[in-house]
């Protein structure tokens, strides 16, 4: 017996039942057939822009319920794609189970409405883009981060690119000193970032080519990790998740991540040998753009800024110590950061 699709991904059963009552609303309608044939043929050729377009344009003429309308009404085209990348259903029911997750915070958010408005993130999992590996999520694609890895002797080496703003802590900025990365002959000259800080050094260091190998770049094939809200990052569950990813994308040597946990802040709001410490110096890390820390509404409140953080209520001991921590001038930021294997 086939598994009820809205059910295998984790929605319950009062969910369901409201997706599928608009379901049936829409059913005879010519819009909504037009709509899920073109999602379908999307799904097919695994177009995740045009998923998404075609679940923004569904959801912009009949409201947030209604791309769960579509996904369900496209079930079958889901199903297919991560068979015939032969992906093992229990991994495929943990990484479409995501859109019960974005259903929930939805419903927290708007009065225990049913409705799901993560429509880009979403469309990768419709076309396997993406696949949840025990705890984690990871994705395949370029590594993208403007910086080079190579091999130095024993000791792995991360560069700046050329061109890089960089304030005066070597964080990226929107004005300041600039990075400069030249290749001659038989020297690279260029700026090195602390794995610990993230910082990019203001002062380049020179390397003989002939000591250095290249291990990525830019157009590296990476595995990007993504970390859903749910059980804690103990380093049991993170490890074997790992290991999964490793299994599972035997030919990606550097795994990537950008994300408010990868923060040496961190460090000063949590217990030495919490998760979430032992989490993030997993990681050697890279600086990257962002207008507002990640943890301010990880931690606090979607859409909550810095200025905003005192005043907030706390009702956690992390909340607390965050609060406790910007009153002594500390700084929280979003970081990037990378694993690599030999």
């Amino acid at each position: 017996m086939e598994k009820d699709f809205l059910e295998a991904i984790g929605l319950t059963e009062q969910q369901k039942e409201t997706i599928r009552k608009a379901g049936r609303s829409f059913a005879r309608t010519q819009i909504h057939t037009e709509l899920v044939n073109e999602l379908r043929l999307a799904i097919a050729g695994e177009n995740v822009h045009r998923i998404t377009v075609v679940l923004s344009q569904g959801m912009g003429m009949f409201g947030p319920r209604y791309p769960l309308v579509l996904i369900d009404a496209c079930a079958p085209a889901i199903t297919t794609v991560y068979e015939k990348k032969q992906i093992e259903p229990n991994i495929m029911w943990d990484t479409l189970g995501d859109i019960a997750v974005w259903t929930e915070q939805y419903a927290n958010t708007h009065s225990g409405e049913v409705g799901l408005t993560q429509l880009h993130w979403i469309s990768r999992h419709l076309v396997a883009g993406l696949l949840k590996l025990g705890r984690l999520q990871f994705e395949p694609k370029p590594f993208s981060y403007p910086y080079r890895l190579y091999r130095y002797g024993r000791k792995k080496v991360l560069v700046a690119q050329q061109g890089l703003i960089c304030n005066t802590q070597g964080f990226l900025a929107p004005s300041g000193w600039k990075t400069r990365l030249e290749e001659r002959d038989t020297h690279l000259i260029a700026h090195e970032v602390d794995p610990e800080s993230g910082s990019i050094d203001r002062t380049p260091s020179r390397w003989a080519m002939q000591d250095l190998a290249l291990l990525a770049d830019t157009n590296t094939d990476a595995l990007h990790i993504h970390i859903s809200a749910g059980e804690k990052l103990s380093e049991s569950v993170v490890e074997s998740s790992l290991l999964q990813a490793r299994k599972v994308f035997p030919a990606h040597r550097i795994f990537a991540c950008n994300s408010w946990l990868l923060d040496p802040s961190l460090s000063l709001v949590a217990a030495k040998r919490s998760n979430l410490v032992l989490f993030m110096q997993r990681f050697s890390k890279f600086p990257v753009p962002f207008t507002t820390a990640q943890i301010f509404e990880r931690v606090f409140a979607f859409n909550l800024k810095a200025e905003d953080v005192p005043a907030f209520p706390a009702k956690t001991s992390l909340q607390r110590n965050v609060q406790a921590a910007l009153q002594q001038g500390s700084v929280f930021r979003t970081m990037g950061g990378y694993l690599y294997q030999e």
